[in-house]
């Protein structure tokens, strides 16, 4: 029975085909930005923009989210169009192995994660632990509409690059399962390494990043699909943008709370994630009844 990750094996799936594709994205990715920048001088002719910083500073805090967030609109678009126009293969092939796309799936764990981000809120509340209400609905209300415009298709990208469409590549060129979902997995941590909570916290913070991309790779080798991984996805990000912010991560918005404590560490988020992924794959296996774990793994 084909998996998931032997979806690549249909269609066009030459070498040429994919490097055609993935040469795609990665121009895409980053020729975006600079399209932005230069859209951007007619309307501040006077003005530097050499840097991000000074971008921000001049788009405020709304209009750099949108900046931010456009080149993943841009890869998005890029995956569908790869997939469908070079390797010729149905759209539903990169999103689930099932007959249709499954909602309940998301719905089901980006409510899970969802509660567990809730019950660190109230934990930390209730330790005052450096959250100041900042909560304001004439800022909230048009920040809402673009994270919940923009992050579906930030992290729906994520998910179809690494989960889906390397993951699927990977299995087709080494024939391995679980070597695809730790490459995968190690990839997308370390694309992070350019985040701003890196620069505050420290190089090793890319241990995180390593081990949620890992824990998503298992998460759809085992159930078949990206449904799962796109609402924990979903849920973690929007949480982010809206609920609390910080001046030194990766989304600056007009969130909920502002994070005003010094970042730590960062070993106590690691052992944290840590736990709550082992108990997310377990619940994950339990209700969508995951079975034959040493055959789909070696497979």
């Amino acid at each position: 029975m084909k998996r998931f990750t032997d979806l690549s094996s249909t269609g066009n799936t030459s070498a040429a085909s994919f490097l055609a594709a993935v040469g795609l994205i990665i121009f895409g990715y980053f020729v975006s930005p600079f399209i932005e920048f230069l859209t951007l001088v007619p309307f501040f002719p006077q003005e530097e923009l050499s840097d991000l910083t000074q971008v921000r500073n001049l788009l405020g805090i709304k209009g750099f989210f949108v900046f931010i967030l456009f080149p993943f609109v841009v890869v998005f678009s890029l995956i569908i169009l790869a997939v469908r126009y070079i390797h010729k293969r149905s759209i539903r092939s990169i999103f689930t192995n099932r007959a249709a796309f499954d909602w309940r799936r998301v719905f089901f764990s980006f409510g899970v994660m969802t509660l567990f981000l809730l019950v660190s809120l109230i934990i930390r509340l209730a330790s005052n632990d450096g959250l100041q209400l900042i909560f304001d609905w004439k800022k909230f209300v048009p920040m809402a509409f673009l994270v919940l415009l923009l992050i579906p298709i930030q992290i729906a990208a994520e998910e179809l690059l690494f989960r889906s469409y390397l993951m699927q590549g990977l299995k087709l060129r080494l024939g391995h399962n679980g070597h695809a979902a730790l490459i995968s997995g190690i990839m997308f941590g370390l694309i992070h390494l350019g985040n701003p909570e890196i620069a505050a916290i420290g190089f090793h913070l890319v241990i995180y990043y390593i081990m949620a991309g890992i824990f998503l790779s298992l998460v759809v080798l085992f159930d078949d699909g990206i449904e799962l991984t796109l609402g924990y996805h979903a849920a973690n990000n929007i949480f982010v943008a809206l609920v609390i912010t910080s001046d030194w991560q990766a989304f600056q918005t007009d969130a909920i709370f502002l994070d005003t404590s010094i970042p730590g560490n960062g070993y106590d988020a690691i052992f944290s994630s840590l736990v709550l992924y082992v108990v997310l794959f377990f619940i994950f296996a339990k209700k969508f009844n995951w079975s034959q774990w040493k055959e789909i793994w070696r497979s």
